[in-house]
């Protein structure tokens, strides 16, 4: 299991400040915070709050992550790197972590993945400390009786104790256990502290832990705080989707970064009913539905199990007259639904325990709550929740509406349906219950863009209304079932699955009201969620609310915005299969990892020249976390590092070399699994004499530049090749999609040009400011406007390239559009003539569309042309002014 790209970004943001941290003359920790925003590169800010020193002298910095952000592994991939920067200053510190959390239910969940060593959190973590042998993962009880808890264990290897924040604050009997003498501890006394009291708490004290915040907001109060302190921490790295006041934040993670990693099932979309017994219906109804279409898909397309989960949420046992987890209970036996397939999870029911929801031996389609899923369970299988509640009041969903956020499996499926969740309400203060909804959002690290309203199309008919208002009970004859047909679902290992082969999913409801509302909402949901995942596919890197106002923004200059409302740059999309009840497919835009599904890199050619590696030892070659800093070469006493080698046998050489290669670039190569890379390195390797083995050892990122260059290559050679076959069937088209957004974000300002696109753009370079002057002081070229496009946020060019993000967008009076790469002579790396390529597939693709527009793509160098098809300043002027 690997980072996804967000998460990647957060452990980069969380590196570039402990590499401030950690640099001579770093200064105060608010100087460091506020440098680290300084430079950062996807928000610079010039002048952010001041650092919060809650705990004096502290590092505490908070990572913003929504709910299914997967919290739990990025925390887990950034104890290496804050281990790293603890020992730059202490080299010989044992690594302690306290890992706390705010829940029992929190709490046994992370335990339980940490423990397990064929989960990849825990895999992670043996990766990175030296095997399962060398870490730790102990709970209170454990590390109070000083199991696999002593002096020894510590000094190893990492030890990890995850606690709840109750069980270190308070003056409850349970907590002063953590405070009292404990003879289980014997074996960390200090010879000069043999009187002393020895309690867990003071012994973690002594080891400085490292500490793990999960879900930080809880210690918001003075007596967590104050417990924070009394920890004695080195490092606090808090996770939340809900940051306090006094968090120091220095990564953000958006919901459209989520959606597009395919982490959330969004948008919401949510649907007002009549009443309760619409709620109830309607959520039976799409349900089944969601579970044919899972089924279908999973038949035919080979696609993951899923089983759709209702989550009924009931009034409190003590309100009168409501729908209490009771009523709704028997509301669905009367509904024919087996009783099995039924749940109770309460604060003094849990019909959940020791229940394994994921499972495709489990039964359970449907839970019933009131507040007890508030936090601390996700299950990817919770697609609808549905609120039951006297229809006069307000309802309180607040707590709850994250719980069916998590996408099943962590990927897009077949159908935009098994994308999407839904909340079903029948609350006629419809607003203030929608104020209710973006409260959970907001709690879950959401906002109210993430959610969508049904059209009111989707409400009932006059006639039901009519005919089911003197209805109590939910029993088929009242709901107009039709003859024969159950939500009972059909006995395992039985072919009645007629219906999923034939594609009929609404076979059986042309009669029934409530199903024919529901079949109008879900066709306003499948378009609803693709044109959600396109805006997260293109805005994902939107800037965070609370940095809107602190970075550099700039406007649309005011005549363009009308003019740019509907122009749309052309962009790639492919195909891809899909199912869902009303197409058969669907296509998304083109990413080269579509390119490369069936590249076997293993199967490629491993010949590289090695010939010309600097004999330099640097730095950079240890650890590739120090390219931040100027290499400098090690000394001669630093080289003992590496003469341990020559003694190793060849295999065990191998081994080094590859588990070190692969380390450099674990996050490079995506989508090519890992296996296949470690194949290609062990290939490389194997061909290496000892002396060459030793050389590569201490030179290994050089190699590993070499290797990653070499890979780059071949992927890229393979996606030419696929994306020319697919384009040629039809598989691949071109469609209008990028919109100019109406504010952007430059890191720094360029100096004014007239006829720019908006009131200040992005910095240049010499050659680039000088090329864009050229253009715009020649009396014979008529541009309507020019844009320097920005890396990683602008329009990028997506044929069979990771992304080329062209430097200049040109529009001419006469309507050309023109796409200009600026390459000074000394940049005329080895990628260049590949964007050239792509530009060009880009132009003749675009000019198909015959949208009125012209397109072109210009290379253009300094001087001579160094590559094929590419330009200099002279010729490129005398095309433009002919456009």
């Amino acid at each position: 299991m690997e980072l996804k790209q967000y998460q990647q970004q957060v452990i980069d943001d969380l590196q570039g400040y402990l590499n401030l941290l950690i640099a001579p003359h770093s200064g105060s920790l608010n100087t460091v915070f506020q440098t680290f925003w300084q430079q950062n590169q996807r928000y610079p800010i010039e002048k952010i709050e001041d650092y919060q020193d809650v705990i004096s002298g502290v590092p505490s910095v908070c990572v913003k992550v929504p709910t299914a952000g997967g919290k739990t592994f990025i925390a887990v991939n950034a104890l290496l790197p804050i281990f790293n920067a603890v020992a730059f200053f202490q080299p010989q510190r044992p690594r302690l972590v306290l890992w706390l959390v705010p829940s029992e239910s929190i709490l046994s969940q992370t335990l339980k993945n940490l423990r397990d060593i064929h989960h990849p959190y825990r895999q992670k973590l043996n990766a990175h400390f030296g095997g399962a042998s060398r870490v730790q993962v102990l709970d209170k009880e454990q590390a109070l009786m000083g199991q696999g808890f002593n002096i020894d264990t510590v000094k190893v290897g990492v030890s990890i104790v995850v606690m709840s924040f109750d069980s270190l604050k308070g003056n409850s009997k349970e907590v002063l256990r953590a405070y009292r003498d404990n003879s289980n501890l014997e074996s960390f006394r200090q010879p000069e502290n043999v009187d002393d009291d020895l309690s867990l708490v003071s012994v973690l004290r002594s080891f400085n832990p490292v500490l793990i915040v999960d879900e930080s907001h809880h210690t918001n109060t003075p007596l967590s705080q104050d417990m924070l302190k009394n920890l004695n921490p080195c490092f606090i790295l808090e996770l939340t989707a809900t940051p306090k006041k006094s968090s120091n934040i220095i990564s953000f993670v958006s919901s459209l970064a989520l959606k597009s990693e395919q982490m959330v099932k969004l948008p919401l979309i949510v649907s007002q009913q009549r009443d309760e017994k619409d709620v109830i219906m309607s959520a039976l109804t799409l349900r089944h539905q969601l579970e044919k279409v899972a089924l279908h898909c999973q038949k035919t397309q080979n696609a993951p199990y899923i089983r759709p989960i209702v989550l009924f949420q009931a009034e409190p046992k003590n309100k009168k007259d409501n729908a209490t987890f009771e009523y709704i209970k028997k509301q669905l036996l009367q509904a024919d639904i087996p009783e099995n397939q039924i749940a109770i999870k309460t604060s003094e029911i849990n019909e959940l325990k020791n229940v394994d929801l994921l499972s495709s031996e489990c039964e359970i389609r449907f839970v019933i709550t009131v507040n007890a899923l508030k936090e601390g369970w996700d299950c990817p299988f919770a697609y609808i929740l549905a609120s039951v509640a006297n229809r006069s009041s307000v309802l309180d969903v607040t707590q709850i509406v994250g719980r069916v956020l998590r996408q099943p499996y962590a990927r897009s499926h077949i159908s935009p349906l098994l994308n999407t969740s839904f909340v079903f309400t029948s609350s006629e203060k419809f607003e203030a219950t929608l104020k209710e909804i973006e409260k959970g959002l907001n709690i879950a690290g959401f906002s109210e863009k993430d959610y969508r309203v049904a059209d009111e199309t989707t409400t009932q008919t006059e006639n039901m209304k009519e005919e089911t208002q003197n209805t109590l009970d939910l029993t088929p004859n009242d709901w107009h079932l039709p003859s024969g047909f159950s939500f009972r679902q059909p006995e395992k290992n039985t072919n009645n699955d007629d219906e999923c082969e034939n594609g009929d999913f609404n076979g059986g409801f042309e009669n029934n009201p409530v199903a024919q509302n529901v079949a109008n909402l879900i066709q306003q949901s499948e378009q609803t969620s693709q044109k959600y995942t396109e805006i997260a596919t293109t805005q994902k890197n939107t800037v965070p609310v609370e940095l809107q106002g602190k970075i550099n923004m700039t406007k649309m200059r005011a005549e363009f915005v009308e003019e740019m409302k509907d122009f749309r740059l052309p962009q790639f999309f492919i195909k891809v299969s899909c199912f869902s009840l009303f197409s058969d497919d669907k296509e998304i835009l083109l990413r080269r990892n579509n390119l490369l599904r069936d590249f076997q890199l293993s199967k490629e050619d491993c010949n590289i020249d090695f010939n010309h590696i600097d004999d330099t030892l640097y730095q950079g070659d240890i650890d590739k976390t120090t390219e931040m800093f100027q290499f400098n070469p090690i000394t001669g006493k630093d080289k003992a590092y590496f003469e341990h080698f020559i003694h190793f046998s060849d295999e065990t050489q191998q081994n080094e070399l590859v588990s070190r290669l692969f380390n450099f670039g674990k996050n490079d190569f995506n989508p090519i699994t890992d296996d296949e890379v470690k194949k290609y390195l062990r290939r490389i390797v194997e061909n290496m004499n000892s002396e060459q083995r030793q050389h590569c050892l201490q030179h290994s990122y050089q190699y590993f530049k070499k290797i990653k260059e070499k890979i780059d290559m071949l992927a890229n050679n393979y996606a030419e090749k696929e994306f020319d076959i697919q384009y040629r069937i039809g598989e691949i088209m071109i469609k209008p999609n990028f919109a100019c957004a109406k504010e952007i974000s430059p890191s720094e300002f360029s100096a004014p040009l007239g006829e720019s696109l908006y009131e200040k753009e992005g910095k240049m370079n010499e050659f680039e400011s000088s090329v864009l002057r050229t253009i715009l002081s020649n009396e014979n070229i008529k541009l309507r406007f020019w844009h320097r496009n920005l890396e990683r946020k602008g329009f990028f060019i997506n044929a069979f390239l990771k992304n080329h993000y062209p430097d200049f967008i040109l529009l001419t009076q006469k309507g050309a559009v023109v796409l200009l790469e600026t390459k000074g002579n000394h940049l005329d790396n080895s990628d260049s003539q590949a964007k050239i390529k792509a530009g060009l597939a880009w132009q003749n693709a675009a000019n198909q569309l015959n949208d009125g527009h012209k397109y072109h793509y210009f290379m253009v160098f300094e001087h001579e042309p160094k590559l094929p098809n590419s330009y200099t300043v002279s010729e490129m002027l005398q095309i433009l002014q002919r456009l």
